[in-house]
């Protein structure tokens, strides 16, 4: 294999533990930080895969973490944001079109989209489920390895993190109320 692949591995390890470290925030914007980082990563390793429709979708994704960490779109106003990204998202799904597999990219990012903009970070672990699964459709389909192994991680992360957080502060006031 090409020494191009072995770097887009490791980035894609870097990657991956960034990743794993969403979801065990508490904090909307501690979330943002580790995403933007993440994808980031990410970013540089579609580039050396070429699959380029996570390439743009994942440079939206960095766009969208700026934004929303120095402006809460939720505020008065917000709305148009939200649309905006979501119609740059699926534009720029569109423009990097390869094929049918794009489809699971732009998925991903829409729906990771209203997940950040709401700013609820159990919703947002709830919703990293079918953010993930429509990746790792796309990261099988890309050869991307680590993407793969991220994928599959960032469930089980943030599995734990709806336990750790959001089941517990769920038993907690179950109790608190008997």
């Amino acid at each position: 294999m090409e020494p191009r692949f072995w770097i887009a591995t490791g980035i894609g390890v870097l990657g991956m533990i960034a990743c794993i470290m969403i979801f065990q925030q508490t904090e909307r914007k501690k979330m943002l930080i580790w995403k933007m980082i993440a994808d980031s990563l990410w970013l540089i390793q579609y580039v050396l895969l070429g699959a380029y429709g996570g390439v743009g979708t994942t440079a939206i994704a960095v766009l969208r973490g700026a934004v929303f960490l120095k402006w809460d779109p939720r505020q008065k106003g917000g709305k148009p944001v939200l649309i905006a990204f979501l119609i740059v998202s699926v534009a720029v799904g569109l423009l990097t079109w390869k094929n049918a597999f794009n489809l699971f990219s732009m998925a991903a990012s829409v729906i990771a989209i209203v997940s950040f903009w709401i700013g609820n970070p159990k919703l947002s672990r709830i919703l990293a489920f079918p953010i993930s699964t429509s990746m790792l459709i796309y990261d099988v389909a890309y050869l991307s390895v680590m993407g793969i192994f991220n994928e599959s991680f960032s469930m089980i992360s943030s599995l734990i993190g709806i336990i750790r957080h959001d089941a517990k502060k769920n038993s907690a006031s179950k109790e608190s109320e008997a």
